[in-house]
């Protein structure tokens, strides 16, 4: 129950008569800036008061005989000038709060599957949408760090949050599995692999690649016109982007060891995605794409 909007309501049959158009003034009823006034607060007797040409304070007199207290609301109080104070009735509020308790959806409403879908920029309450969820997105040649447990949290608890309210999800984890940091990791592999430690924890020994290559490339010659090591990385990334056997090999031979590291933390999280392509995935389009362009 959303009580501002039902107080808005009874403001409303309240007004009609009063006014032509009292949906400005219902829009008045908000909640209290002050407990101790009450629990919410009606500020449109004053603006009333100037169309009908009357004072406030008479204004906010008839909206008070006017309104429809029925079993939820106390007597309301007048102040200063025409503020109309109102509370909600505690054993009515009790009564609300034990309906919820009992309601497995603690009183939230589905938005119904019936529901009209409207355009995205729609402001419609009640109707149903579909919304993309873009996760984490981590890099896989490399361990996940925090950042991307703070945005897998972030996006899962959205995602939950829609699905309860009836909306459709749709759950994307675009894997970067495709690029530079693959092209390091070659590198390193080509290179410096310890081979008794690759065939015992082969995430581990590319994790260690990975991080010695770019140790290299952050000590080069800095009066060097080109950094080698990050040039010769470039160059693996090149090869495997244009389908070089030998680096599609040992990309296809990194990748199971990457993608089981983050699937471990995302199920220990209770985190599930509806797609997970990744960079390599749209590979093959974009030669079209560039065509496009």
């Amino acid at each position: 129950m959303n009580i501002v909007k039902r107080l808005q309501q009874t403001f409303h049959a309240a007004l009609a008569g009063l006014v032509d158009d009292p949906a400005p003034y219902v829009a008045m009823v908000k909640p209290a800036g002050d407990p101790r006034y009450g629990d919410y607060q009606a500020n449109c007797a004053m603006s009333l008061a100037k169309v009908l040409k009357r004072k406030p304070l008479g204004v906010a007199q008839q909206i008070e005989e006017r309104l429809n207290l029925g079993d939820w609301l106390q007597p309301p109080e007048i102040a200063g000038p025409g503020f109309i104070n109102l509370r909600l009735r505690d054993d009515w509020l009790a009564r609300q709060l034990g309906s919820v308790v009992a309601d497995e959806r603690l009183g939230v409403e589905r938005r119904g599957a019936l529901a009209p879908r409207v355009p995205p920029d729609s402001r419609s309450d009640s109707a149903t949408r579909t919304f993309i969820i873009d996760y984490s997105s981590p890099n896989v040649a490399k361990p996940m760090h925090v950042g991307h447990l703070r945005s897998t949290i972030i996006g899962d608890a959205l995602a939950r949050l829609l699905r309860f309210l009836g909306h459709t999800v749709i759950t994307d984890n675009h894997l970067g599995d495709w690029g530079t940091q693959f092209g390091i990791l070659l590198y390193g592999y080509k290179h410096y692999l310890n081979r008794d430690a690759f065939e015992a924890d082969p995430l581990r020994e590319l994790a260690r690649l990975y991080l010695h290559v770019r140790g290299l490339m952050s000590g080069a010659d800095e009066e060097a016109a080109v950094d080698p090591v990050a040039e010769a990385c470039r160059q693996e990334t090149a090869k495997l982007h244009a389908g070089d056997p030998e680096n599609v090999r040992l990309w296809q031979l990194f990748m199971p060891s990457c993608l089981e590291e983050i699937n471990r933390i995302y199920r220990r999280l209770d985190v599930h995605f509806d797609h997970t392509h990744g960079e390599s995935f749209y590979n093959p389009m974009l030669p079209e794409v560039v065509r496009d362009l």
